[in-house]
């Protein structure tokens, strides 16, 4: 888990930064999404269940956290950092949802201030801080996500265990999957299985035919398919585990005889995914691990050169305490890559049938070669 000094380190560095910056005040805030919310945990433990909330931090002195209830106040407040927690009133929330913020930067004098987590805000609190003041906010949320990109130690561990808990949860998912069996029954067992080892959220994808075309799990569970032999299948898996981090799965499957057309498509995306992961290394940058992973596809001839007019598409993303973060590991990203970033891989082909094949390989960066957090072989699993 991660200590209370960390947690003070982490302040300190967000200090730091708006020093830096020359602002007065940062306001940084969340929304409960999978994607939005982990800026709030990584800073103060502070899990966001439902509503938009948010933080001031001053370059100095403890933050002053703004909740939506009493009882999301109290666990703010309680935090490892300990803020002096407010309740945003009740008739404000759907209104001016940002007045409170603003009385409390006018009593601390604070004019140049600073915005974070603002791709998961409401424009109804963004506009409601703008009013509030008398000059706009900087947005300085991608400095903040630039600090989170590099894990610690202890968020390794946690992001090794989190990786573990995904691939058990795909096994308790095959656990249902047999021909005749319904889709929706196996996912069931999956999320079952992962909330009883205490995962805190899920994201699953799955789909199921010919072709295999992969959904979010709610229109999954509302599909009912009933597996039959020939199907091609696959699942997506990122759930996080206790601490908040997620790992990630993505496995190709075939209902009935063997598909050397898969068997091809999955090796020829593993080869890239190992040539991509053979230029995670400190000083190249994030974009030559995505070049690698493209050139060997087309090498492999399941891809075409790409055109000098046409934008570069992720093979893959990082992750942590968001289900996606950065680096987006896309082939135009310039970022030096530094020990301690992660690196989902996950490019993929398409079958003549319109199947798309993929795989999901999790690394961490080192000091040499990057440590593969995954464990699951590079294979179709037959059923």
């Amino acid at each position: 888990m991660i200590s209370a000094q960390e947690y003070q380190s982490r302040l300190a560095s967000v200090q730091a930064l708006i020093i830096r910056e020359g602002l007065d005040a940062l306001v940084l805030g969340a929304s409960a999404q999978i994607d939005q919310r982990g800026s709030l945990r990584w800073l103060m433990d502070y899990y966001l269940s439902v509503y938009e909330e948010c933080v001031v931090i001053r370059p100095e002195g403890a933050p002053v956290y703004f909740a939506h209830d009493g009882l999301a106040a109290f666990h703010a407040g309680n935090s490892p950092l300990r803020p002096e927690a407010r309740v945003i009133p009740p008739h404000l929330y759907l209104s001016d949802p940002a007045a409170p913020v603003g009385d409390y930067l006018r009593s601390i004098r604070a004019r140049n201030i600073g915005a974070a987590g603002t791709a998961g805000l409401s424009a109804r609190f963004i506009l409601s801080l703008n009013r509030q003041l008398d000059r706009p906010v900087r947005d300085i949320s991608q400095k903040i996500a630039q600090l989170r990109m590099v894990k610690s130690p202890a968020e390794i561990a946690m992001a090794r265990e989190a990786v573990h808990l995904n691939e058990e949860s795909l096994w308790a998912y095959l656990k249902g999957a047999r021909p005749g069996a319904l889709e929706s029954e196996a996912l069931a067992r999956g999320y079952a299985f992962a909330a009883g080892r205490g995962c805190e959220d899920q994201y699953w994808m799955v789909g199921s035919g010919n072709p295999a075309v992969i959904s979010h799990a709610v229109l999954s569970l509302g599909r009912k398919h009933q597996w039959q032999n020939g199907d091609d299948s696959a699942v997506v898996i990122e759930v996080s585990g206790p601490g908040g981090y997620y790992g990630e799965v993505w496995q190709a499957l075939k209902f009935g005889a063997r598909d050397p057309e898969l068997e091809a498509a999955l090796a020829a995306v593993a080869r890239s995914i190992q040539a991509a992961a053979e230029m995670i290394r400190p000083g190249n940058t994030v974009g030559q691990v995505a070049e690698a992973a493209e050139a060997s596809l087309v090498k492999d001839g399941w891809a075409a050169p790409r055109t000098a007019r046409e934008p570069a598409a992720p093979i893959g993303h990082g992750q942590g305490l968001d289900a996606w973060e950065i680096p987006s590991i896309s082939a135009d990203n310039t970022q030096i890559i530094e020990p301690g970033m992660r690196f989902n891989l996950h490019p993929g082909v398409v079958k003549k049938n319109g199947s798309r094949v993929s795989y999901c390989d999790c690394y961490i960066s080192s000091d040499g070669a990057a440590e593969r957090l995954s464990t699951l072989p590079y294979d179709v699993i037959y059923i």
